[in-house]
């Protein structure tokens, strides 16, 4: 019987502003097609690559186009999927409960702006985190995930959190999935401040006004699906729209309120 990733847009961070709901989102939980509810992953592991476009919001900063390697692998217990390493800690039909530790890719290069105030400041770089995550699949209808995530590199100290609602659009026996999804991430202060305030030394050396970041509450809605060519090989695409709180628009270091990712991945599980 044919089985089918059931993937979500990409969550890996390439700026602070794109969701981080990381890479492994690229090789999230996997179900049958060809059932009514959703199971554990088949076993094994999974390569290609994905290519990755976000409209940053950074002053000066253009859109990032990046192209990175899709790994991912399923076991009983154990999982990899992208920059992420976790472990199941519960699973069964309904629910699933898991525990990663990843990586946030968010960064800032000044060298990267065309701004001039912009290049004066001090880099802003990726970061390790813990988490957990918990997906409530009761039927073919409901598909919510949760996830929070905690800095353990010491970048930041900050907190991220998602909730999520998705709808498989598939049937049984379909080799497709379309899922419209809507939901809302947090950035705790901490987080927030350090990908967006200006410290006094930097608004002294740069001129740009010095600034306090506040946690921020994102609702975004997007659109993800993937389609299998064989048992083996498949693709996976998405689309997400988010808007940002002011504790993220109010920074002088940003210039819109809102920001899309969109993602394509091209797969192969062994």
């Amino acid at each position: 019987m044919l089985r089918a990733f059931n993937f979500q847009p990409c969550k890996c961070r390439i700026s602070a502003m794109l969701p981080f709901v990381c890479i492994g989102g690229l090789l999230s939980m996997v179900s049958h097609a060809d059932d009514d509810v959703q199971q554990g992953p088949p076993l094994g592991w999974s390569f290609g690559a994905a290519v990755i476009s976000n409209d940053l919001s950074y002053r000066g900063v253009d859109s990032d186009v990046i192209v990175v390697p899709a790994v991912g692998y399923e076991g009983e217990d154990y999982f990899i999927r992208g920059l992420s390493v976790g472990r199941h800690l519960y699973r069964d039909r309904a629910q699933q409960l898991w525990t990663t530790v990843n990586l946030d890719l968010s960064r800032f290069k000044p060298s990267e702006s065309s701004d001039v105030q912009m290049q004066q400041l001090d880099s802003r770089k990726i970061s390790a985190n813990w988490g957990l995550g918990y997906r409530y699949t009761p039927n073919r209808w409901v598909n919510l995930t949760f996830t929070v995530n905690t800095d353990v590199s010491g970048r930041h100290n900050g907190q991220r959190a998602q909730a999520q609602y998705a709808l498989p659009l598939n049937r049984p026996m379909q080799a497709w999935q379309i899922s419209p999804q809507i939901g809302v991430n947090y950035m705790s202060k901490d987080y927030v401040n350090y990908y967006f305030g200006v410290s006094e030394v930097e608004a002294i050396g740069s001129g740009i006004s010095e600034y306090r970041g506040d946690h921020s509450v994102n609702p975004f809605v997007g659109v993800s699906g993937y389609q299998y060519f064989s048992e083996r090989l498949s693709m996976a695409a998405g689309y997400q729209y988010s808007r940002t709180a002011s504790g993220i628009a109010n920074s002088p270091m940003a210039t819109q309120r809102s920001y899309r990712t969109i993602f394509v991945t091209l797969l192969y599980r062994w």
